[in-house]
């Protein structure tokens, strides 16, 4: 009897350990996957600011004056909800 109830345990130990080694790795890829959206996310936010600082720059100088800046602020509203965020 004190042998089947070891082997129990020892069976029941074994189940739990796969148990917890599949959650761990389940974890471990969510956790991957939320880094790679949010390198996506930033990589997008920053294209789509390159993209509103080139339209902001209205005489195609390459460079942006602060007049530039608070046009595009009053006058793109993209622009004003990322510069609020920030």
């Amino acid at each position: 009897a004190g042998t089947l109830i070891t082997i129990q345990l020892g069976f029941t130990n074994l189940v739990l350990a796969v148990i917890v080694e599949r959650a761990t790795k389940a974890t471990e890829k969510d956790a991957e996957s939320r880094a790679q959206e949010k390198k996506k996310q930033h990589t997008e936010a920053s294209i789509r600011l390159h993209q509103m600082v080139e339209k902001m720059d209205k005489d195609q100088s390459g460079t942006i004056c602060l007049g530039e800046i608070l046009d595009g602020y009053r006058n793109m509203p993209e622009l004003s909800r990322l510069l609020t965020l920030m």
